[in-house]
């Protein structure tokens, strides 16, 4: 079974992974690693035939709720690198908690079918939240609470009350948060 892993060493990312037949790759590159415990927390490692005394100097590489990995310091022949190391596991919670980088999206809130508006629960710049009631639409002598699929901040109301809509028209542009 294949592992993998993002390792930090001293804010420099490298993909690493390894399988069960002791097959690794750094950055998609094959190497050849060997590592024996010498002492308690030292590590005599072979990496690419060149041999280097790895020791834990402090840390804890855990991760804390928010799925950052906390990371250790190793001191590589004495000498001292930061040292983050998160499985796929890991790297699935982060990608799930941080907020997306991309550019603010709108989302048009459109008539299900054709109605009245009897009744608008929002206004423009209102901060709503999932399943937050936008309007209110009556269709064959029924309302239809029109609800928000997602937090958002609401846009244009494009409707007034007791205008009759269309099926497929859009009511609200909401902009995603």
């Amino acid at each position: 079974m294949k592992k993998k892993y993002r390792v930090t060493v001293d804010n420099q990312e490298h993909e690493v992974s390894t399988d069960d037949a002791g097959n690794h790759t750094v950055n998609g590159k094959p190497v050849v690693v060997d590592a024996v415990q010498m002492t308690e927390g030292v590590f005599s490692v072979i990496f690419e035939g060149t041999v280097y005394e790895v020791s834990l100097q402090q840390g804890d590489n855990g991760a804390d709720q928010n799925g950052d990995t906390r990371g250790v310091t190793l001191l590589v022949n004495g000498t001292p690198h930061q040292v983050k190391v998160d499985d796929e596991r890991s790297m699935l919670l982060k990608s799930v908690l941080e907020k997306p980088h991309s550019v603010e999206s709108k989302i048009s809130v459109r008539a299900p079918m054709p109605g009245l508006i009897t009744k608008i629960e929002v206004h423009e710049g209102d901060m709503i939240t999932e399943g937050q009631g936008l309007v209110i639409l009556e269709a064959m002598k029924m309302e239809n609470e029109i609800k928000s699929s997602s937090k958002a901040i609401v846009g244009v109301i494009h409707v007034k009350l007791r205008q009759t809509v269309d099926k497929s028209e859009v009511l609200v542009t909401l902009s995603s948060i």
